[in-house]
């Protein structure tokens, strides 16, 4: 696995009236934070073996991305056929949000793979 820059979730610039400090000009949306894990995906050169890698059913594209305490990413075998990854947010009061959602049938080692470049993408 190659380096990849750390994923944001927020961007921040320099706080002019604190030199030395930072301050949140606004958070990423969802499709912005899905479009830079996709890029390290492709670079990862596991994009293009799954089935599908999609932001899930519900969440609003153009939102903003959740506020959340931690992001978790895990493989989990399907009901009927492949195995699944799941990146999901997990608030501060302990509630989980599935936000993208990839799927793929070459086998639980491809999906720990997988799941693990997402993990490594946010915690770096």
């Amino acid at each position: 696995m190659g380096k990849f820059k750390q994923i944001e979730t927020e961007i921040w610039v320099a706080n002019l009236e604190k030199p030395g400090y930072l301050k949140m000009e606004r958070k990423k949306t969802v499709q912005e934070v899905f479009d830079e894990l996709v890029t390290v995906l492709k670079e990862q050169e596991v994009y293009g073996e799954m089935d599908y890698f999609q932001i899930s059913v519900g969440n609003d594209k153009k939102g903003d991305f959740p506020v959340f305490r931690w992001i978790a990413c895990f493989a989990v075998e399907g009901g009927s056929e492949g195995h699944y990854i799941h990146i999901e947010v997990i608030t501060p009061t302990g509630e989980t949000e599935t936000i993208f959602l990839g799927k793929t049938f070459l086998g639980i080692e491809h999906a720990l793979k997988v799941s693990n470049i997402c993990t490594q993408s946010f915690y770096r």
